[in-house]
């Protein structure tokens, strides 16, 4: 844990007291929920959490905490948790869309496409974002194997964010999804400047493969992956152009085959959990009070009561100044096995220090104080960041990122591995 982690929660420590003088106003939700985040710029989710649930011991609707910590159960993989964040948001504030947006997403999140549509909707009627409903409903219409509906949601969302990366590559996995490789070939075109991104390669890999292209898949997934992840993304492939259009876009949106197998493991953090029972969905405008399904409590943090049901948003994360990477420096670090969170791979070592800066960009302060390291694999060279002193930290680290939307995953080195640091 941070030293500015350590020191807030030292600092929680004295709210026992301090919530007996909130009535005067020298503590309040607010100040809890800026602590958390706080922490969450500095990638503590665990720590961060423990002020969102004591916020929530001072008001347990208070939004801004619920909306904080749904997020973060997101970030975390706990989808459901954070549907019961959302799910109270949505009660304390039934008129406000993004609560239902939110929830919705918990629903994607759990293969739930008709539930998180049915929110979606209602989210729609009470004038939400326009850009975050569609590029939501995209993916939920792209689980109901409905292609063509999906396409056309992603386009809405597209003209509200022109340009956006994320959007982009989810419209060219749809037209491939719906046996139209060549047109997403033609849509991805436009990351033609950016060659050595691992998300436009590991997309670029699924539209191959969703078109039968085999070996350019296998080529792309051999760049990208470990060996032993590689063998298992060729296996993965060469499955998908056998599938239903549904299991097509299930293993697309969420690496899992048919059985419920996790099939993906390199870029991600977790395979998504087995879907549980949705919230009952609010109807009509007088938007009943939500009810969400219990669920098993998560695991127990330092000093933090059990949450009422909560809602997710996405919370707000300072993007820290890029770093301008210097040349490799020419000290080897021998390791004993540890473990790592590998970013990234490419196959020119001249253009690490230009990789690790568009990273960290993208990571916000999640790797604020890790310096970059590489490890030379053949003619690849590996972006890793730690070590980790658990997997368990590691795996946190990661979550974080993908919350980010930066793909990332366990690298363990070897004892005696020579590991060369990228120094900035």
């Amino acid at each position: 844990m941070s030293r500015i982690a350590l020191a807030a929660l030292v600092a929680l420590l004295a709210l026992p007291a301090a919530a007996q003088r909130n009535a005067s106003g020298n503590d309040d939700p607010a100040r809890l929920v800026a602590l958390g985040e706080r922490l969450e710029r500095q990638g503590e989710l665990t720590g961060a959490m423990v002020f969102y649930d004591r916020a929530l011991l001072f008001d347990p609707a208070y939004p801004l905490a619920l909306r904080s910590a749904a997020a973060n159960a997101m970030a975390r993989g706990v989808p459901a948790e954070a549907a019961r964040y959302y799910s109270t948001w949505a009660n304390a504030e039934p008129r406000n869309p993004e609560a239902l947006i939110g929830l919705a997403g918990t629903l994607i999140a759990q293969q739930k496409p008709d539930e998180a549509l049915a929110l979606l909707q209602r989210a729609e009627d009470l004038n939400g974002n326009r850009g975050r409903i569609a590029a939501q409903r995209g993916i939920a219409l792209d689980l109901q194997g409905n292609t063509a509906g999906a396409q056309a949601a992603y386009a809405i969302a597209l003209d509200a964010n022109t340009g956006d990366m994320v959007t982009t590559q989810r419209m060219a996995l749809s037209l491939a999804l719906g046996r139209q490789d060549g047109a997403a070939l033609t849509l991805m075109k436009r990351f033609g400047n950016d060659p050595e991104s691992a998300e436009v390669r590991r997309t670029l890999a699924l539209i191959h493969a969703l078109g039968g292209r085999q070996a350019d898949a296998a080529q792309m997934a051999a760049s990208l992956y470990p060996l032993a992840e590689a063998q298992k993304m060729r296996a993965f492939y060469a499955q998908l152009p056998r599938l239903t259009p549904r299991e097509r876009a299930v293993a697309v949106h969420f690496g899992m085959l048919p059985g419920g197998a996790p099939i993906v493991t390199a870029g991600n953090a977790a395979p998504p959990p087995p879907p549980a029972p949705a919230p009952a969905i609010p109807t009509g405008p007088a938007a009943p009070t939500i009810t969400a399904t219990p669920v098993a409590p998560p695991p127990p943090r330092p000093a933090a009561p059990t949450p009422a049901p909560a809602r997710v948003t996405t919370a707000p994360v300072t993007t820290s100044p890029p770093v301008t990477p210097r040349p490799i420096a020419g000290n080897l670090l021998a390791s004993r096995p540890r473990i790592w969170v590998q970013v990234s791979s490419l196959g020119d070592a001249s253009r690490l220090g230009v990789e690790w800066r568009r990273i960290r960009g993208a990571a916000g302060g999640v790797l604020a104080g890790q310096l970059p390291y590489v490890q030379r694999a053949g003619a690849t060279h590996r972006l890793l960041v730690g070590p980790y002193a658990t997997e368990a930290a590691a795996r946190q680290a990661i979550a974080a990122l993908k919350a980010r939307r930066v793909d990332s995953f366990i690298n363990r080195t070897p004892a005696g591995a020579n590991l060369v640091p990228l120094t900035p």
